[in-house]
């Protein structure tokens, strides 16, 4: 019993160790450089934001692929023409207020023009948006302070502010109130901002007084300020840069583009070094460099003889190798897909693209743009729209047609916004135009719809094929449109023309009066309209007689007198 006894106590001492429920939180010789701190976001930020930021900057002034990225970034989230508006506002009917749409998107223009928008004079609507987007990916975040001022034209104006002018230094509790100040921004219990601390000058400024000032902030509302930035965690009190999980990756592939360059520079100069055997004439070379090295001067076609005891070694870097290539393609998608952008769109490579691979590639891309415009819309342009309205309101700058202002106690109608961002076409729109009409004959997608994905507006879109129409009949050109419709008339007319004279349908007054509003037809004369009698709306058949008058005509009972030879009458189709 002993020894049965000691062989158990063995077993279950070797009885194997419970492994953890996560392979990813083993911890081995071959993960024990893994830092994974448990740290919040704002204490991740607190030694990490300013220098990433400066990097940031960094790669925007001299990384092609972050300068390009920026671009695309503009180009598919703003456009040519920005986020713009579309004023949406309704009668009481719930038809839309033409009139009404037409005076704030007219006005909303006016104060987007050079000198209304910002207090400087310098920046456009359009301007503003590029910046601070710019910003937003690269800083991480922007300040924009709201000012409401009865100097400026239409009584308010944006100001953009670049988040190091934020005393992001500033971490303490408010002894009066208890609210926490986390770098420079005063939070309540709840994390809603109160106070912004914001220095008068950038820090970084270089000139006299201006740096002197500097240091000094003033404590502004948070009313009067508009922190925009996308947050990663919740209760992240600053943005952190776009580039942040790329960074490294784009400064080493700049820095080994750079060292493959300067290699194949020295690879295409004929360069080499001259070995001396001991007892040989020294080299006496051509003229000496700039460090009074001795040199010799290569020229194509000429072999050049060396004195006695000497030998010429070649020196050739063979750079770039072949490998370079599909190296730095494959560095660069990797940076793509920490970007969210595709490879092509990145690298601005389309040599292995074809049509499928490139709409599959960009419809995720564009659903990647699609989420930054409407989170742009939300964080930026809304708020923004929100001051406006009121105060041009109460500065009489939104105008009827009639030249009177409108009212300020219908500030609730006219906020009516529907933002409208940048759509693509594909790469064959043909494809797509053609599934968009199919798709709308079978009610699948209505007009309205088809125009908003392209970025247009319905009503605006309208407005000017009519308006195309009314320039080409001025000329007396023939659009296809009006070709088509002509087309349409004549079928509306036949059929009807065939429906009567078969039975099958009445020539109803109402049916004639549609049938020439639809065709456009004048109506008929007061003599056809007087002697063709009506029985119950529908119309007798009536037989016109040549001669000066109507035959049956009740203003006139007698035969009409004519100076022709009397004819037979024939029926005539009135």
């Amino acid at each position: 019993m002993k020894l049965a006894t000691l062989i158990k106590s063995a077993f279950t001492a070797r009885k194997p160790v419970k492994a953890r429920s996560y392979e990813a939180a083993a911890l081995s010789r071959l993960n024990g450089d893994w830092l994974a701190p448990n740290t919040s976001a704002d204490a991740e930020l607190f030694n990490s934001a300013e220098r990433v930021r400066n990097r940031a900057r960094e790669l925007e002034r001299n990384n092609e692929f972050a300068r390009r990225y920026l671009d695309c970034l503009e180009a598919n989230v703003l456009g040519h023409n920005g986020i713009t508006l579309q004023s949406k506002v309704k009668d009481p009917s719930g038809l839309y207020d033409t009139y009404a749409n037409r005076a704030v998107e007219d006005s909303w223009a006016r104060w987007g023009t050079r000198g209304n928008t910002t207090p400087c004079g310098c920046l456009s609507w359009l301007s503003v948006q590029r910046l601070v987007l710019r910003r937003c990916a690269t800083d991480g975040s922007v300040l924009i302070r709201k000012i409401k001022s009865v100097d400026a034209p239409f009584g308010f104006q944006v100001q953009v502010i670049e988040i190091d002018r934020l005393l992001y230094t500033l971490h303490s509790v408010n002894p009066q109130t208890g609210n926490q100040v986390r770098f420079g921004i005063e939070f309540d219990k709840y994390g809603k901002p109160l106070v912004y601390n914001i220095r008068r000058q950038h820090p970084g400024d270089l000139f006299g007084a201006v740096s002197m000032s500097s240091g000094q902030a003033d404590q502004i509302p948070a009313d009067e300020i508009l922190h925009v930035y996308l947050p990663d965690r919740p209760g992240q009190s600053l943005g952190a840069s776009w580039f942040a999980p790329v960074m490294v990756s784009l400064e080493n592939l700049h820095k080994y583009r750079e060292a493959e360059l300067y290699a194949a520079r020295m690879g295409a100069c004929q360069m080499g070094f001259i070995e001396r055997q001991q007892g040989a004439a020294e080299f006496s070379g051509d003229a000496p460099d700039s460090l009074g090295n001795k040199t010799m001067d290569a020229e194509p076609g000429v072999i050049r003889e060396l004195d006695p005891g000497q030998k010429f070694t070649a020196f050739n870097p063979a750079h770039p190798t072949s490998a370079f290539s599909d190296f730095v393609k494959g560095q660069l998608r990797g940076i793509a897909s920490g970007l969210s952008v595709s490879y092509v769109s990145l690298a601005n490579d389309y040599s292995d693209v074809n049509y499928s691979s490139a709409r599959s590639s960009l419809l995720e891309e564009r659903e990647r743009w699609k989420f930054l415009q409407e989170w742009f819309i939300d964080a930026f342009i809304e708020p923004i729209w929100n001051e406006w309205l009121p105060a041009a309101l109460m500065k009489n700058q939104i105008i009827g047609p009639s030249g009177v202002a409108m009212p300020f106690s219908k500030k609730d109608k006219f906020n009516a916004p529907k933002w409208c961002a940048r759509r693509w076409d594909w790469v064959d729109p043909e494809k797509d135009v053609n599934a968009a009409i199919l798709a709308m004959k079978n009610g699948l997608l209505s007009r309205r719809e088809v125009v908003a994905n392209r970025g247009g507006d319905l009503e605006d879109v309208m407005e000017e094929q009519q308006g195309d129409k009314q320039i080409a009949i001025e000329y007396g050109i023939l659009t296809p449109e009006m070709v088509a419709e002509a087309e349409q008339q004549k079928q509306i007319m036949d059929a009807y023309g065939v429906g009567v004279r078969a039975g099958c349908i009445t020539p109803n007054v109402e049916d004639e009066k549609f049938i020439r509003t639809k065709v456009q037809l004048p109506a008929p004369s007061k003599d056809v309209q007087a002697a063709w009698k009506t029985d119950g709306g529908a119309r007798k058949p009536i037989t016109l007689q040549s001669g000066d008058k109507v035959a049956g005509n009740p203003a006139n009972p007698e035969p009409a007198k004519t100076n022709k030879t009397a004819e037979k009458p024939e029926p005539v189709d009135a």
